[in-house]
């Protein structure tokens, strides 16, 4: 019994301590529950807080990207779009829905792939400003300015890409860049050199322009003054007109000349402001335009004398004839052993260059028009230069093309050119020298010469190894009584510049000082060959004159032209009546016309207060129409004596005839 009280007793206390156990492991637990709901609440409470937050930033996100004022794409490793903005879809054309999980492929330009982009063959994080092109939907590319960078999210990399459209900036760049071609082409097709300069002078900028324009390259101008590329004169008047335009912001005009490889080159030159520290040079080659002026000075010049030349030459050329002609009469009636032959022959050869003098005087007027003819230029100026050069130690050369063209020239004119140009060159060269003589073909195309028209030319080049010409002397070598020889009459170089500007030809000079001095000839050609070194005086069979013992009528204003003249036909065996006017002379005609026709008429061009040779001949050949008439005048302002066939004449015979002159073109019509 007492060991049944005993154990239990002893279970008694083991169950209270396992009550106490299991209640104190109960207490345990429910701590731990309430610990670890407490704990779990406040997880709960936390992640719904990180929940608002992510929501929250996410809301931030999307609206941020919502917002980009860009495209925005995310596109994965694989380059598959996972997210875009509205803006993209606005400049592709693409919808979200299109876009997202697709390849970005569908965005490049054609011919491009998504992993030939340059962030994974570059191996780069980053890149911005890359001026490219992403592909609409319509397939037309559209420009854009893209920014890229790698991003690693949730362990994952991705490309975020954001990008604007440059459509705009590129058509402006584009209107820009043709503008600016636009600009490059006109500076560099305009003759105009466009400076800027600083208020020193100095050169800031040079605007593109022909090469031709600039003597020198155009780095030589840069960055240097007025005074390093100018003479002190020059430099000072260019600054005078900037100093101007800075002062009084207006615009300046100057013109002024230097010298350019040994050539006078005229400039016109215009200042216009452009800031308060710098200018605009604008500066004009105005050469062509400056020789335009010279020569139209020239030709008033040349037209002034003329009215004086005009004026007495019909009169001086009528008083040489009478003087002239009797002279040459006196001779023929004289044998040549008389001892008063010899002073006849000096005063005649006295007057001939009387006539030769008065026969340049004749090219300043508004007559003295050439009486044309097909010729050689190499027959003519060698027989000329050969002549001139007669005992001089000036040896000529001559240089000419094969099948050089005819020129149609009035030959004793031409030959007055060359004759002065080679008694010029000899006076050049005291102690002897070469002067050369070349000729050669030329097309002047349009634009050749801005004093030449288009056409068929012969250049003549006239080039002596004398004393040379200064060069500020150089633009008045041409103008009537200018000379710098001390025995000089200044009418040389006057004659031979009008008598090429009536051939409607041109004539240039270069001159260099103790080197020599070449003359350029341009005369007006058929463009057909001729064999020069062949002359032929052959005359159509219905231009000559049938028989010897003419009958003649003279018909002049001048009683002492129409004594010297009957006189100078009965010495030659032949009869002449004589008219005072052209009316008189159509009365004789006829009424000689049944008995003892004429079979030669001379007819005076020009008779004061009476009718003249042209009217006369109409009226002749309305009644005769096989009259033979020639013309003859030592002036005349018409065309008549350099056309004359044209009007009914066979020839002309030039004032003062002699009775040598007179026999030597009957002959040509025997």
């Amino acid at each position: 019994m007492v060991t049944i009280l005993n154990l239990y007793n002893i279970s008694d206390t083991y169950c209270s301590i396992i009550f106490y156990l299991l209640i104190t492991s109960l207490l345990l637990l429910i701590s731990l529950l309430l610990y670890l709901k407490k704990r779990l609440l406040e997880k709960t409470l936390e992640n719904e807080e990180n929940l608002k937050k992510s929501e929250s930033h996410k809301n931030f996100n999307e609206e941020l990207i919502k917002n980009i004022p860009g495209g925005f794409l995310l596109i994965s490793e694989d380059y598959v779009i996972t997210k875009v903005n509205q803006r993209t879809c606005d400049i592709t054309g693409f919808s979200e829905k299109e876009l997202l999980g697709n390849k970005c492929d569908v965005l490049c330009p054609k011919g491009q792939k998504s992993k030939e982009c340059p962030i994974w063959i570059k191996g780069l994080t980053r890149f911005n400003g890359m001026d490219t092109y992403i592909n609409r939907k319509n397939k037309v590319k559209c420009p854009i300015l893209k920014n890229a960078q790698i991003l690693e999210i949730e362990g994952k990399k991705y490309i975020l890409e954001s990008f604007n459209d440059i459509t705009d900036l590129k058509e402006a760049e584009e209107k820009l860049e043709e503008s600016n071609k636009r600009l490059y082409s006109l500076f560099t097709a305009m003759e105009d050199l466009v400076l800027e300069l600083d208020r020193d002078g100095r050169c800031l900028y040079v605007a593109p322009t022909s090469p031709k324009v600039l003597s020198v390259p155009k780095e030589e101008l840069l960055n240097k003054t007025l005074y390093d590329v100018l003479e002190p004169d020059l430099a000072n008047s260019i600054q005078e007109k900037l100093d101007l335009t800075f002062k009084r912001g207006v615009v300046s005009e100057m013109s002024y000349s230097f010298i350019i490889d040994g050539k006078e080159h005229w400039f016109e030159s215009i200042v216009s402001p452009k800031s308060e520290n710098s200018v605009i040079l604008f500066v004009r080659d105005i050469t062509e335009r400056k020789k335009s002026e010279l020569e139209l000075q020239k030709l008033e010049q040349l037209q002034s004398l003329g009215t004086l030349a005009g004026g007495i030459a019909h009169d001086f050329n009528n008083i040489l004839t009478g003087i002239y002609g009797n002279f040459s009469l006196a001779k023929f009636k004289m044998s040549q052993s008389d001892p008063a032959y010899e002073f006849l022959d000096c005063a005649e050869k006295s007057m001939h260059r009387a006539t030769k003098l008065t026969r340049q005087l004749l090219t300043f007027s508004k007559g003295g028009s050439p009486v044309k003819d097909h010729v050689c230029l190499f027959d003519l100026i060698a027989e000329v230069v050969k002549f001139d050069l007669t005992g001089s130690n000036v040896k000529p050369k001559f240089d000419y093309q094969e099948n050089l063209w005819e020129v149609d020239v009035d030959k004793g004119q031409i030959e007055q050119v060359f004759s002065n140009l080679t008694i010029n060159a000899n006076q050049a060269m005291p102690n002897g020298g070469c002067l050369y003589f070349s000729m050669f073909n030329i097309i002047a195309e349009e634009g050749y010469n801005s004093l030449l028209q288009p056409g068929y030319y012969v250049k003549v080049t006239v080039k002596d190894e004398g004393n040379g010409i200064d060069v500020k002397d150089l633009p008045h070598i041409f103008e009537p009584y200018f000379t710098t020889k001390e025995t000089g009459n200044g009418i040389g170089l006057a004659t031979v510049y009008s008598i090429i500007r009536k051939h409607n030809g041109m004539i240039d000079v270069h001159s260099e000082l103790n080197v020599g001095t070449a003359f350029d000839i341009y005369l007006p050609a058929s463009g057909k060959s001729v064999s020069c070194g062949e002359k032929s005086n052959i005359i159509s069979e219905n231009l000559k004159i049938k028989k010897n013992n003419l009958h003649v009528l003279v018909m002049d204003d001048e009683e002492i032209i129409r004594g010297t003249a009957r006189n100078i036909f009965t010495l030659l065996g032949h009869t002449a009546d004589t008219a005072e006017d052209g009316k008189r002379a159509v009365e004789m005609y006829k009424e000689a016309f049944k008995k003892n026709p004429y079979d030669l008429v001379i007819m005076d061009l020009t008779v004061p207060g009476g009718m003249g040779g042209m009217e006369a001949v109409r009226q002749i050949l309305d009644f005769d129409k096989n009259a033979f008439v020639f013309v003859s005048s030592g002036y005349s302002d018409s065309e008549v004596i350099a056309k004359y066939e044209k009007y009914g004449f066979k020839n002309v015979i030039e004032k003062p005839y002699t009775i040598e002159k007179m026999q030597e073109t009957l002959n040509k019509y025997a």
